[in-house]
């Protein structure tokens, strides 16, 4: 599962998109964040993906599909997504 990518959907001022960030650091995986302040479309793309909480952490394939994908601050869920990186 080495194709796979940990993206990180925030905004400012959102408390758990802090932690959920600051935890993926301190494990040690690799991510990359989507934020409405640097990127104006987030919030619209996260409603077209069917969700409306953030954070949302989504792991998608090398084809930008999802594979799999949950809101809010959820440590197991953290350490079940970096098990399916393999980190």
């Amino acid at each position: 599962m080495a194709d796979l990518k940990l993206v990180v959907y925030s905004k400012q001022g959102c408390t758990q998109c802090k932690m959920t960030k600051d935890q993926f650091t301190k494990r040690h995986v690799e991510f990359e964040v989507r934020d409405e302040t640097t990127q104006e479309d987030v919030i619209q793309d996260v409603k077209d993906l069917g969700y409306q909480a953030f954070p949302l952490v989504v792991l998608e394939d090398s084809q930008g599909a999802i594979v799999d994908a949950y809101t809010g601050f959820q440590p197991q869920k953290m350490d079940a997504f970096k098990a399916k990186l393999g980190v």
